[in-house]
């Protein structure tokens, strides 16, 4: 599988800031309220491993198993921005990227939304991804367990510890975890194990917040 097998799902990423209108059930706690079928637009942290934040969309179906595909982006500039900013500026730049099917190069984004020179310094990592989770039925705090595959791009190459002699590879990495699941959408968060990557990746935290519409 590679990157473009990915990359013609991104157009769909969407920010977290376009919020869907929320379906509205009873007051009632039962099971029909978990999310169910849906669709969620997402922003997650080091998911997968080789980035830092990011966006993405999934297909939830049946209260069981969610299919995801997005991009996180892992930005060091030589600016005096704080974590925040520069993790802000990343994801937008990682958004615009993949809505322009690549055609915009992140660098230059990265450094327009910064009001730099567009060729300024600085390294960075994106990663188109796809993923694929499985949840106990109806459960709205469940344990999750996951596979999903990721395609790092870095520039320059040995950028944060990835391999010096080449800009971009594929990994399949594999996560454990408990989601909190409600017709608002879902708050998720756990580990992945990413055996093929350098051993301060191999097993890494991850976070992820999703806003869902539902339908029938």
């Amino acid at each position: 599988m590679k990157v473009n097998n990915i990359i013609k799902f991104l157009p769909f990423v969407l920010c977290l800031g376009a919020h869907p209108t929320l379906s509205k059930e009873s007051s009632s706690k039962s099971s029909s309220s978990v999310i169910g079928n849906s669709i969620s637009a997402s922003i997650n942290y080091q998911a997968p491993a080789t980035g830092v934040v990011g966006s993405g969309v999934e297909l939830n179906l049946g209260h069981f198993v969610r299919f995801g595909v997005g991009v996180n982006a892992y930005v060091d500039s030589n600016t005096r921005m704080n974590g925040l900013q520069v993790a802000a500026i990343g994801y937008m730049s990682a958004v615009a990227w993949a809505v322009s099917f690549g055609k915009i190069n992140f660098r230059k984004a990265y450094n327009f939304l910064n009001g730099t020179d567009p060729d300024d310094d600085m390294v960075a990592v994106l990663t188109p991804f796809a993923d694929l989770k499985f949840f106990v039925p109806k459960w709205r705090l469940s344990p999750s367990a996951g596979i999903g595959y990721g395609n790092w791009i870095a520039d320059p190459a040995g950028t944060t510890g990835l391999p010096a002699d080449k800009t971009t590879d594929d990994y399949t990495y594999y996560t454990v975890g408990i989601d909190y699941v409600d017709d608002f959408g879902y708050l998720g968060a756990g580990f992945s194990y990413n055996p093929t990557l350098p051993a301060k990746f191999k097993t890494t935290p991850y976070v992820n917040l999703g806003a869902a519409f539902r339908f029938k």
